[in-house]
């Protein structure tokens, strides 16, 4: 990023805390908020909430992180199409993804992608999440593209996209729109096999709701 300061503010805003911003950044709290107090000076606005122990974004401070977003994968597109030019790019490059990835979500990606760079010899393994971060364990793949949260700390996880699970039955069905968690409980369900990532998602949400899955009707 060409203003360090935004990268800064980036890190803060993600982390919520100086300290952290200052251990991914590798440098001081001190200077941590001298670039924040910069910001907040050179626009004359206060980009944060500070009390003793917690810190959050201000109104101005989340219109802030908007554009810094923006700014920052702007300068990432640029970063990518000079080196681009700089290089002829050739190789393999394997790519394990979980289901329902590798089903819907890959193909217009991949399509555009051996557009680009069609020297590039590209191959796609598809299986559960469990899998794909065995065959990464196992350097069977070069990166992996799976549902949920971080798993193992062998790896780096950062988010690809964002998705939503959503109840579905059949039309004929007598169910309300909305069910409450005992009903939930007695419907007749099919779930993801484990190793699943989704399944593994709904077993997270479930549990926030103080439900085991071996009370679920499967």
């Amino acid at each position: 990023m060409n203003d360090f300061r935004l990268k800064v503010f980036l890190s803060v805003a993600n982390n919520l805390s100086f300290t952290k911003a200052g251990n991914e950044l590798h440098i001081s709290q001190p200077a941590i908020s001298q670039h924040i107090k910069e910001l907040e000076n050179l626009y004359n606005i206060q980009l944060f909430e500070r009390t003793k122990n917690t810190i959050s974004l201000t109104p101005q401070g989340k219109t802030f992180l908007s554009y810094a977003i923006e700014i920052d994968s702007k300068y990432q597109e640029l970063e990518f199409e000079i080196n681009i030019m700089a290089q002829k790019n050739s190789g393999k490059l394997s790519i394990g993804a979980s289901t329902t990835i590798s089903q819907y979500l890959l193909p217009s990606i991949i399509a555009k992608y051996m557009a680009r760079f069609p020297e590039i010899q590209l191959s796609v393994l598809s299986g559960n999440s469990e899998q794909i971060e065995e065959l990464l364990l196992e350097h069977k793949v070069d990166l992996g593209i799976i549902e949920g949260g971080e798993h193992k700390k062998e790896f780096n996880y950062s988010v690809f996209a964002k998705d939503e699970l959503v109840l579905l039955t059949s039309s004929k069905n007598k169910v309300k729109e909305e069910v409450s968690l005992d009903e939930l409980k007695a419907l007749p369900l099919v779930l993801r096999e484990n190793g699943s990532g989704t399944l593994a998602e709904i077993i997270k949400a479930l549990k926030s709701k103080n439900i085991k899955n071996t009370e679920l009707n499967t």
